[in-house]
């Protein structure tokens, strides 16, 4: 079997609480991005290195327009609906609605300006890396790349200018909300002073508000939100960005080198030469659909966007699916990339874990902390931050970032508390989750993924 590419979105409505249905916006693609998938089998735990889970992935690259093709692609209904808007105050001054003529002269701009009649996925893709393209119009290009990469992926996209200049028109729709989303990033960051452009009006922290926003990067989001946590990580996260003197939003961002493990055959060695050849710093030219799309930040900032956006240069240097940051991924590949270490899944138990398996899980939270190594969660399709242990809870960090409850069994979320499954979220989006609710049939969890550091026999602590 084979890992899934984790794809989860979020949408923070008015409604009292959410109906999730196949039809409630965005349909979510699953695609396999590495060696082994979720654990349907009933085997304790299956540790698959880093390196293994890059090589061996079977999507292929779509940087540019090429014709490739993912072999394998299967839609699923949404569970997790991306965010209608940034959840920041209502009332922030950059997030501002286009009249209805601005929003179609944004639309007849990508087609005039370009002498086309339709625009495919791929060319949608190519215009986000385009710098030229700015404000409202790079506003859609974002909100574009969000449908194509949560909907049948860019192979099978054409919309013509009729066509978008409708759904865009449509404020009920979700390319409307994703589009004033993708606006107030923009917006938000470009009114930040010189100092601030890149790390925002507040210093990074473990308490640095993520909002996930209507992309379907939770297994990116929650590695950050991971390596926040640890002692050092924020310093970690500015040391890896670098500002090239002398070139407008060009940076350079060097990830840690790949983890050379113990007793690794041919075959893994090989695949880690070329892991390792491929870990040199990337250059990231920032473009303003870039930060419409991936900057999830409270208060505006490049950096996550620069993050986003170097990692699925990274996976185009592995031979992987460099959309992965946008329409979803894999955490234990997202996890190695950021801390150079192989990252494996133990797979919870299938009911009520025993004494043993509450004992096993709780070492893990702890042998993380020890080691200052980001640890995470997955369900079918989302992925959290676990970021400690305490009182017999389990405290996970949800990238929504948002007030509420939250089901992670069905992916359901609500302002008030819906009932059973439901867990209250802080403005935050952390969770409290107890030890004996961490399975599957509970709620749904299926892996804890984390980085397996001189493990010995585990001692609840």
């Amino acid at each position: 079997m084979k890992f899934n590419k984790i794809t989860c979105v979020f949408i923070a409505t008015t409604f009292t609480s959410i109906s999730l249905t196949p039809l409630a916006i965005a349909e979510v693609v699953h695609h396999p991005a590495a060696v082994v998938a979720h654990p349907h089998a009933t085997e304790a735990t299956k540790t698959v290195t880093h390196e293994a889970a890059i090589v061996k992935t079977k999507t292929t690259t779509r940087v540019t327009v090429e014709k490739t093709e993912s072999k394998s692609k299967t839609i699923d209904s949404a569970k997790h609906l991306p965010l209608k808007a940034t959840p920041t105050a209502a009332t922030d001054v950059h997030q501002l609605k286009p009249s209805t003529s601005a929003v179609k002269n944004s639309v007849n701009s990508l087609f005039t300006n370009r002498k086309i009649k339709s625009l495919t996925g791929y060319q949608i893709i190519n215009l986000s890396h385009d710098p030229s393209i700015k404000g409202q119009e790079a506003a859609m290009v974002a909100a574009l790349v969000v449908k194509v990469n949560t909907a049948a992926g860019p192979k099978d996209v054409t919309y013509t200018e009729a066509e978008l200049l409708k759904k865009f028109s449509d404020t009920s729709s979700g390319f409307y909300d994703s589009y004033l989303n993708a606006l107030n990033k923009i917006n938000q960051t470009k009114a930040l002073p010189g100092n601030q452009e890149l790390w925002g009006p507040k210093e990074i922290t473990a308490n640095t508000k993520i909002y996930q926003g209507n992309a379907g990067d939770c297994f990116f989001l929650s590695a950050i939100n991971g390596i926040l946590k640890t002692p050092g990580g924020s310093v970690q996260i500015k040391n890896m960005i670098q500002k090239i003197p002398g070139e407008s939003n060009q940076y350079k961002v060097t990830f840690p080198i790949p983890q050379k493990f113990p007793n690794m055959t041919q075959a893994q060695l090989k695949e880690y030469q070329k892991a390792l050849a491929a870990s040199q710093p990337v250059i990231v030219t920032l473009t303003a659909a870039e930060i419409g799309m991936y900057s999830h930040l409270e208060k505006g900032g490049k950096w996550l966007a620069i993050l986003s956006v170097a990692e699925a240069q990274k996976l185009h240097k592995l031979h992987l699916d460099p959309e992965a940051t946008m329409g979803g991924g894999n955490p234990v590949q997202t996890l190695g990339l950021f801390t150079g270490k192989n990252y494996v899944q133990y797979h919870v138990p299938l009911t009520t874990p025993t004494a043993d398996e509450q004992k096993t899980i709780i070492f893990k939270i702890r042998n993380a902390e020890r080691h200052s190594m980001p640890i995470a969660i997955e369900t079918d399709d989302h992925v959290l931050a676990i970021l400690g242990y305490k009182n017999g809870n389990v405290i996970i960090k949800n990238p929504w970032g948002a007030k509420g409850w939250y089901n992670p069994k069905t992916g359901g979320w609500s302002l008030s508390n819906a009932g059973a499954g439901y867990y209250q979220m802080k403005d935050d989006g952390i969770i409290e989750v107890p030890l004996d609710q961490i399975s599957r049939a509970s709620t749904g969890f299926y892996d804890i993924i984390y980085h397996p550091e001189d493990e010995g026999t585990p001692k609840a602590s």
